[in-house]
């Protein structure tokens, strides 16, 4: 980054000015600091260069991870119902009508979405990252909702359940190390909240288990993909630093 290397270049200079007047490791290190100040001082400074452009850059590289992880996330869950259709040869014909669809679609786009807002927003803090990402991400839902309600249709519980997974799937990559462990609680979570609203509405059942549940599996392993992309690729996504 040029920032990175105006920093470095100032430092060698500073280096160079006092090894030339004779000045030994430690006092190198002391000299510099008095002079260009703290480690702290010179990130707070530097961290203001360029930052509406970085900011920018970084929001159009995660929104475009999160349209083609969206489109991969539907299709994904679209090749599951007609899978699971294909093997029992039966499934709930609203499975395929427009209005389920429509839900579907703002349930896994929601949840994507909503999680890398999430991992954007924290990044983006220096006090209270998770509290306002928080925040910042419940009136993103809201701001959805209502223009869904003006201008396509309602969406109901969807994304209700949407900003549920998303929070869900950060907590996971919170909690854990291992990715396994993420991974793992991850489809447990959604694929346990998906089943448990399913048996609400429709009652407890074998056919709800075995048809419902593989969906939402397909739903969790679409977020932990994305999740995975997010902790691949973080640093290249995130060009701006905090703010």
């Amino acid at each position: 980054m040029e920032v990175e290397r105006e920093l470095r270049t100032h430092l060698e200079d500073l280096v160079e000015e006092a090894g030339k007047a004779g000045c030994h490791a430690k006092d190198i290190e002391n000299y510099v600091q008095c002079r260009f100040g703290s480690p702290q001082n010179v990130a707070a400074t530097f961290s203001g260069v360029y930052r509406r452009e970085r900011l920018l850059l970084a929001t159009i590289s995660t929104a475009t991870l999160g349209l083609v992880m969206s489109l991969v996330g539907a299709c994904f869950v679209g090749v599951t119902q007609w899978s699971l259709l294909a093997a029992f040869g039966r499934l709930d014909p609203r499975a395929f009508s427009r209005s389920h669809l429509l839900m579907e679609l703002i349930l896994t786009v929601g949840t994507i979405l909503g999680f890398l807002a999430f991992y954007l927003l924290e990044h983006s803090f220096v006090r209270r990252p998770v509290a306002k990402a928080i925040l910042s991400v419940i009136a993103l839902f809201l701001i959805t909702d209502l223009v869904l309600r003006i201008w396509v249709v309602a969406p109901g519980g969807a994304l209700i359940g949407a900003f549920f997974c998303a929070v869900l799937v950060r907590a996971a990559e919170g909690c854990f190390r291992s990715r396994m462990w993420k991974l793992t609680f991850t489809v447990i979570g959604i694929t346990g909240f998906g089943v448990a609203v399913a048996c609400l509405g429709r009652g407890a059942s074998a056919d709800t288990w075995t048809l419902v549940g593989p969906v939402w599996m397909s739903v969790a392993a679409s977020c932990a993909l994305v999740a995975w992309c997010s902790e691949r690729y973080g640093p290249v996504l995130l060009t701006s630093s905090p703010a």
